[in-house]
C-alpha cells in the first residue's frame, strides 16, 4: 500500500510540475507579445481624406505618371527617397521622377506602407510640397485599401520650415513644429477666380506688412486682376479633369536683416500650355499666329534641344497671346505677362541671393533669374511687353538653353513658382525713382 501511494504522489507532482511548466511557458508567451514595440511614427490614410482626389487621380492616369519603385519580392512597403533639391525651380526632372514614385507606390495595390526619407533634403520647394499634398490626398479616391504613411523630416532648417506648413507632418504622423516667424496662406483650391485672388492678395499684403508697405487701392485692384486672370486661365484651360491650387508662405526678417523671403505657387492638374493650345477650341487667329511663329522657327526646331513644345510655351507667355483671342484688337493674354513684370518689379536681389520664378508646363521649363528682362516694344503703333532669353530679346531666334529648356518628364498642367525678396530698403529705392 505504501509504494502503490509513494507512486501516486511522484505522479502527481509530476503532474503538476508539467501543468506548471506549460502554465509558465503559456505567460512567457503572452508576454512576448504584451512588451511594447519599437514605436513607428505613421498614420494610416483612407476615405476621411478624400479632397479633390478623383479629378486629381484622372489626370495622373491618364498621363501615366508613375515610376517604378524597386522592392523586395512580397516586400509591402517602399522608401521614397526625397531628393537634396525637391524644387520645380531649381531641379524640376528629378523632383518630377520623385512625385511619380510617390503615385506610383500610391496607387499599387501590393504595397501598403511608404517610408518618406527627407533626411537628405537640404533645399525644400514650396511647388513641391503642394503636389506631394494634393497627391496624397487623392490617393484614397484611387483604391479602398489603408495606405500607412510614414518617414523623417528634412535635417535643414530652411527646408524643416517649409515642410512644416504643409499637410506632409501629420500624414507621416510627425509632430508639427511651429513656424511663428512666417505668414502662411493656406493651400487654395478650386475656388472661383475672383476669391482666390483676393486671398492671395490678403497674404501678400500682409508680406508687405512686414517691410511698412501696402499696396495702395488701385494696386491691390491691378494685382488681383492679374492673379485672377492667371487663375481664370488655369480654370478654364486645363481641361474637363483639371482642378486649381494656390499655396503662400512668408519668411518674416530675421533680427538684424531687413528683408524676408515671399514664396508663391500657382498651379494646376489637367493640361499644359501645350495642350491646351492643340486642342480644337483654340481660335483660327491664335492657330495662324502660331503656324506663322513655327514657321519662322522652323529651322531650329527639333525633338531635344528646342521643341515645338518650348516654342509654343515660351511664345504663349507674351502679350496678347492668348488661345480665345480673336483679332489683333482683342486685349486678352495679359495675365502672365503682368504676373512677370510685377516679379521682376518688386523682387530685390539681396546680396548673393536673387528672387527666382519658373513656369513648369508638360515638358517645359522656363526659369526667371534676372538674366534676362522683359523690354517695351512696339509696333505699328502697338506697346507691348517681350521677354525672349536670348541677348537680342528676339522670338525668332534660340532661347538659352539655362532658362529655357526641355525636360525628360512630363508634368500633367502647369506650375508657376516664385521666391522673392522683399526688402525695405528696395521699396525705398523703388520709390525714389518714381519720384523724380
Amino acid at each position: 500500500m505504501s509504494l502503490k501511494k509513494s507512486e501516486k504522489e511522484n505522479k502527481h507532482k509530476k503532474f503538476l510540475s508539467n501543468k506548471y511548466k506549460r502554465i509558465m511557458k503559456e505567460r512567457q508567451k503572452k508576454n512576448k507579445k504584451k512588451k511594447p514595440k519599437k514605436q513607428i511614427s505613421g498614420i494610416y490614410i483612407d476615405s476621411g481624406y478624400h479632397n479633390n482626389g478623383s479629378k486629381i487621380i484622372k489626370v495622373l492616369d491618364e498621363t501615366n505618371f508613375k515610376k517604378k519603385v524597386r522592392r523586395e519580392k512580397n516586400q509591402r512597403e517602399v522608401t521614397i527617397n526625397i531628393p537634396k533639391i525637391f524644387s520645380f525651380i531649381n531641379n524640376p526632372n528629378e523632383t518630377i521622377v520623385t512625385l511619380k514614385k510617390i503615385y506610383y507606390a500610391g496607387t499599387n495595390n501590393h504595397i501598403h506602407s511608404i517610408y518618406f526619407n527627407y533626411s537628405q533634403c537640404n533645399e525644400l520647394g514650396l511647388c513641391a510640397s503642394l503636389i506631394t499634398d494634393l497627391i496624397i490626398l487623392s490617393l484614397p479616391r484611387y483604391k479602398n485599401k489603408k495606405i500607412f504613411l510614414h518617414g523623417s523630416a528634412p535635417n535643414s532648417i530652411e527646408a524643416r520650415k517649409l515642410f512644416n506648413i504643409t499637410g506632409l507632418p501629420k500624414h507621416l504622423g510627425i509632430i508639427d513644429q511651429s513656424t511663428p516667424d512666417s505668414e502662411i496662406l493656406d493651400t487654395l483650391s478650386n475656388l472661383e477666380s475672383g476669391e482666390m485672388s483676393e486671398r492671395v492678395v490678403e497674404f501678400y499684403q500682409k508680406c508687405l506688412h512686414t517691410q511698412g508697405y501696402e499696396l495702395t487701392m488701385l494696386g491691390k485692384n491691378a494685382f488681383s486682376n492679374m492673379i485672377g486672370e492667371v487663375i481664370n486661365n488655369s480654370e478654364q484651360y486645363s481641361g474637363i479633369n483639371g482642378t486649381w491650387h494656390a499655396l503662400g508662405y512668408f519668411d518674416k526678417p530675421e533680427q538684424g536683416e531687413s528683408y524676408g523671403k515671399c514664396r508663391l505657387v500657382l498651379m494646376n492638374f489637367g493640361n499644359s500650355i501645350y495642350d491646351s493650345l492643340k486642342e480644337a477650341d483654340t481660335t483660327e487667329y491664335t492657330k495662324n499666329q502660331l503656324e506663322k511663329h513655327t514657321k519662322k522657327n522652323y529651322n531650329f526646331i527639333d525633338k531635344i534641344s528646342y521643341t515645338e513644345e518650348m516654342l509654343w510655351t515660351l511664345y504663349s507667355l507674351q502679350q496678347n497671346i492668348s488661345k480665345k483671342r480673336k483679332d489683333r484688337n482683342d486685349d486678352r493674354g495679359n495675365g502672365t505677362i503682368k504676373l512677370i513684370k510685377n516679379f521682376m518689379d518688386v523682387g530685390a536681389k539681396i546680396e548673393n541671393k536673387k528672387s527666382l520664378m519658373s513656369i513648369t508646363s508638360g515638358k517645359c521649363q522656363i526659369l526667371f533669374d534676372g538674366t534676362y528682362k522683359l523690354e517695351a516694344k512696339n509696333t505699328n503703333g502697338k506697346a507691348y511687353y517681350q521677354i525672349a532669353f536670348n541677348e537680342d530679346n528676339d522670338l525668332n531666334k534660340k532661347p538659352d538653353k539655362k532658362c529655357v529648356y526641355n525636360l525628360q518628364n512630363k508634368f500633367p498642367g502647369t506650375i508657376i513658382s516664385m521666391e522673392l525678396y522683399l526688402d525695405r530698403k528696395y521699396f525705398e529705392q523703388l520709390l525714389s525713382k518714381e519720384e523724380k
